[in-house]
């Protein structure tokens, strides 16, 4: 009877514990909307109206700010979802100092608590006073749109970058890094850094615009700003194929200068970084394309770019033909097996992903101080050791 009577009183305490543990999962904190202090528009004439709140696309003219206010219950279940799984909400100073370093937004300087961080349908939306970021879901519109699988994971992502949360990510949502990286140009974080770029196309080239520039919203215009420490970190980490299409960025700047924020400091800037990194032919390529550069570029002072300063009075020579090039090029083999293979990465230990057989044409790109080069055969695309090749 007494070991029984024991067995009861275990089973109660374990259907006790229990419940209470659901309970604090689904614990619901009573939030006042009237508390939030994301709801206040500020009324500063000196600040800057938030033009990525406003989204007008394909008939459509949409305010995130006025949406959300519009709809408390998003901003309290979202804060319920933090609450709940533990999130640490950073303090003022802390929150703007981050939305700066991730996200290029300087909060102080715009006229409103709720302010989209891109111009987009479903942006990632920084919620100031209440200090943290709110995510959308698919459901916009509905009652269920924010992102409430996602909000935790991504508030710790980017407000103390767990590494954890890094995992989870590249596990689950893979997009959230690379938007990070490719959207919004953060380059705070070389994990980040080394999965975007391992997941970008360096050979397409709206994918590089994507990468190497901000759009930047004004009232009456909007322009293409180029991301200086991108550069640094392409030259850093050195990605397969990381300077092949620079010199399409060069060409779109100088052709289209009044797209383009200072698009004469952003060439030399990509010449230099180009001879930092060994790839002269990039900077070779503006000075045999477009002469008058060279002496632009001098008058300047060369922005003070040592590399681009050392490469241009020193190395490039425009009386000669310049030794060092790069390009796409028509080419066949040369190898006496009468094939040759064509492998994924630029070593011979990488995977064969395909082979080019004597007499056939294909296109090769390039760099004259790289031992392996780009093939484009047939849209297939691949790596060739250059002693493997007669150009055209």
């Amino acid at each position: 009877m007494k070991c029984n009577l024991n067995a009861l009183l275990i089973i109660i305490c374990l259907t006790s514990c229990q419940f209470q543990r659901k309970d604090k999962m689904e614990q619901i904190y009573s939030i006042d909307p009237k508390s939030l202090k994301c709801m206040t528009i500020l009324p500063d004439s000196t600040k800057k109206v938030p033009l990525c709140n406003r989204f007008m696309e394909g008939g459509m003219d949409f305010n995130h700010a006025d949406f959300i206010r519009s709809e408390p219950r998003m901003l309290i279940d979202a804060i319920n979802a933090l609450k709940n799984c533990g999130f640490k909400f950073p303090d003022e100073n802390f929150f703007k100092r981050k939305v700066n370093e991730v996200f290029k937004m300087k909060i102080d300087d715009y006229n409103d608590n709720i302010l989209a961080l891109r111009y987009d349908l479903m942006p990632e939306i920084a919620v100031n006073g209440d200090n943290f970021i709110l995510l959308f879901n698919g459901n916009k519109g509905s009652g269920d749109s924010v992102d409430l699988r996602n909000i935790c994971h991504y508030n710790n992502l980017i407000f103390y970058e767990e590494t954890k949360e890094i995992a989870w990510f590249k596990m689950n949502s893979p997009s959230f890094i690379n938007d990070l990286v490719i959207e919004y140009g953060y380059t705070g974080n070389k994990d980040f850094l080394n999965y975007a770029f391992s997941k970008l196309d360096f050979l397409n080239e709206n994918s590089l615009v994507d990468l190497m520039f901000d759009l930047v919203l004004e009232e009456n215009k909007e322009f293409l700003c180029f991301r200086y420490d991108m550069m640094d970190k392409i030259v850093e980490l050195n990605p397969p194929d990381g300077f092949t299409l620079l010199t399409s960025l060069i060409d779109l700047m100088i052709k289209n200068p009044e797209e383009y924020d200072n698009p004469e400091k952003a060439v030399a800037y990509i010449m230099d970084a180009s001879c930092k990194a060994g790839v002269w032919g990039n900077a070779g390529f503006v000075y045999d394309m477009y002469p008058e550069w060279r002496k632009k570029l001098q008058e300047k002072n060369y922005y003070n770019l040592k590399n681009l300063t050392e490469y241009s009075e020193k190395f490039y020579d425009e009386d000669k033909q310049r030794q060092h090039k790069v390009g796409w090029e028509e080419a066949i083999i040369n190898d006496p097996d009468g094939y040759i293979n064509i492998h994924k990465d630029p070593n011979a230990k990488s995977e064969v992903i395909f082979k080019i057989y004597k007499d056939q044409t294909f296109l090769v790109f390039v760099v004259d101080n790289k031992d392996w080069w780009s093939v484009d055969y047939k849209s297939q695309r691949g790596y060739i050791h250059k002693s493997r090749v007669s150009l055209k």
